[in-house]
């Protein structure tokens, strides 16, 4: 006789450090969540320290996870510093156009 288990939730990641999301959109593509290297793609010039994790909003486990992941990063204080962060939104000013330049 079969035993009616219970449904379990498997999420799906994706490491988007060397592909990066111009080119990949992971989320869209039905991740539930998207880990990223600010540091190198995102930042473009390797003078900042950051990395990010994006759930997403589409999977039902995205949507669990992302509050969680919220509330980890406000207990432990892990937030990127304003300096750091400028200088990502810096590098992602030039993003499509570097992009670009390594797809030709």
């Amino acid at each position: 006789a079969s035993s009616s288990a219970a449904p379990r939730m498997v999420s799906t990641a994706v490491d988007s450090t060397l592909f990066p999301p111009p080119l990949s959109c992971p989320l869209l593509a039905g991740s539930d969540f998207v880990v990223h290297s600010a540091t190198k793609y995102l930042g473009g010039h390797s003078d900042a320290l950051l990395g990010v994790v994006t759930a997403s909003p589409f999977s039902d486990v995205g949507q669990n996870l992302g509050p969680r992941i919220r509330q980890v990063q406000q207990v432990t204080g892990c937030q990127a510093s304003a300096f750091d962060s400028w200088l990502v939104l810096r590098g992602m000013r030039t993003l499509h156009v570097r992009v670009e330049r390594q797809c030709e």
